[in-house]
């Protein structure tokens, strides 16, 4: 059934507390730099998560023979006056995606922040919640979290690289002792 503009600005204000968290189930990957690493140019964060913590993505396409038959039997409905609503999957909507976005492997996770915890920001003209956490040097936990950062990778593309990847590494290593570093293996992004 279609969302109408008024229910759909209900529905962002009633979850700006739902922060999501997403991991892709690949670390070093030309289609990662290509589509969220600004193409080499900057870092590919790490981190070791409980399986149980976290949701795999269940990837989904408009053209499934099942997603058809329920589309149309609820518009069925619909034209009889019967709106349909599965509550019981109202938190699977953070966990489903269109088989278009399926090359990222994805898992997220969930925290329901309190309204004290939230800042707000224009994140490239989206305005947005958030919360930081603490990530401990020692050894990468991260205060409130579940999951705890491990490593990273270096893209290639990052600015005067012969130069600044010494640089960057040293400086990683002096905040961030317990941490592995590696260049990344991803020369040319396209």
């Amino acid at each position: 059934s279609e969302i109408t503009d008024e229910q759909l600005k209900l529905t962002y204000v009633e979850n700006k507390n739902v922060l999501i968290t997403s991991f892709a189930g690949k670390g070093d990957d030309a289609s990662m730099w290509r589509l969220y690493g600004k193409k080499g140019n900057g870092v590919c964060l790490c981190f070791s998560c409980p399986s149980d913590k976290i949701t795999k993505i269940i990837y989904a396409s408009e053209n499934d023979e099942q997603f058809k038959a329920l589309h149309k039997k609820v518009g069925l409905l619909k034209g009889d006056g019967i709106n349909v609503r599965f509550v019981g999957t109202d938190k699977m909507r953070y966990f489903i995606k269109s088989s278009s976005f399926s090359i990222e492997n994805e898992y997220r996770y969930l925290y329901d922040a309190r309204e004290e915890q939230l800042n707000a920001t224009n994140y490239d003209g989206l305005l947005s919640t958030y919360k930081d956490f603490t990530i401990h040097p020692k050894d990468g936990t991260i205060e409130g979290l579940p999951f705890q950062l491990k490593g990273l990778y270096v893209g290639h593309n990052i600015p005067n690289y012969t130069t600044n990847i010494s640089l960057l590494v040293s400086q990683i290593h002096e905040t961030f002792p317990s941490l592995w570093i590696y260049e990344s293996k991803i020369k040319e992004v396209r």
